[in-house]
């Protein structure tokens, strides 16, 4: 009986430190904030608009970088047939560890028909596509192409560039292109209605 004892206390002595050891050693993901003990850290430390279609509106004061740094929200007023809008961010590693890029969720937070002065339903952007390029910098290189996506909008709420894996340094920076394009048989359903993205990354540690 005492044997028993014995080994059903070594059992639970050895499940315990299991446990301990999974909850020190398994990597932690993050939605652009820190993890435990501040050792993950980013910040979108620039947002600039590359080139607009004529008559599209956005303006720098159409960007803005919310959630303590690790949002972007997009707001862009006058898509068309054809058109396209460029916005490259920058995001730094202000951290003290080597982390990897996993995937960036993309939200449409709203659409308003600026004629009527009413929410329109994320239907209307069945013709509308964001392609997403993720890039390496580098100091006294180009930027390296890592990923690429295009995400034809059907949803609310949606992922991309799942699987990039890219790593990048404590002080280092990525860069991620977006390009939101209309189609070319998409008539005048995006005319004079205003369009509110956000895009969100999301990082874990690299071992």
């Amino acid at each position: 009986m005492k044997k028993t004892k014995l080994i059903i206390i070594g059992l639970g002595i050895a499940l315990l430190v299991t446990v301990l050891l999974y909850g020190a050693f398994a990597p932690h993901s993050t939605e652009m904030i820190n993890a435990s003990g501040g050792q993950i850290d980013i910040d979108i430390t620039n947002a600039e608009i590359g080139y607009v279609s004529e008559y599209i509106e956005i303006t720098p004061s159409s960007i803005v970088v919310k959630n303590d740094n690790k949002t972007v929200e997009i707001g862009v007023h006058n898509l068309y047939s054809s058109s396209e809008t460029n916005v490259s961010i920058e995001i730094t590693n202000t951290g003290i560890l080597p982390i990897k890029f996993i995937w960036i969720r993309q939200d449409v937070d709203e659409i308003v028909d600026m004629d009527m002065e009413r929410k329109v339903d994320v239907d209307l952007l069945r013709d509308l596509s964001i392609q997403y390029d993720l890039y390496a910098r580098a100091k006294k290189t180009d930027d390296t192409l890592a990923a690429s996506e295009t995400v034809y909008i059907s949803e609310e709420t949606m992922r991309a560039l799942e699987g990039a894996g890219l790593v990048f340094q404590p002080g280092e920076s990525i860069r991620l292109d977006v390009k939101i394009m209309v189609g070319s048989d998409s008539g005048e359903d995006y005319e004079n209605k205003s369009f509110l993205f956000s895009i969100t990354p999301f990082f874990t540690q690299a071992f």
